[in-house]
């Protein structure tokens, strides 16, 4: 994979697609979409102003608070809406 920013728009296609498998923090979806090959780094500042945007859109919403253990923070979950 070349060291290029991933469009928008497809990566709220993946990420929309990662949350119909379940709720899912920010670091964790970065995570798993650098191992599918879709993100260069698998960092979570990768897709949380993604997530931001689409919180926004009412696609996604805030569904609770965890603990990360990889972090060591209480962060978002993230969840998708459904209408």
């Amino acid at each position: 994979m070349t060291d290029t920013p991933i469009k928008r728009e497809k990566l709220y296609n993946l990420i929309l697609t990662e949350l119909r498998e379940g709720n899912m923090t920010a670091h964790e979806l970065a995570v798993q979409l650098k191992k599918q090959g879709h993100l260069v780094y698998g960092a979570r500042q990768e897709v949380a102003p993604r997530l931001t945007e689409l919180e926004q859109k009412g696609k996604v919403c805030v569904c609770g608070r965890v603990y990360d253990i990889d972090t060591g923070k209480n962060v978002h979950l993230y969840g998708l809406i459904y209408e």
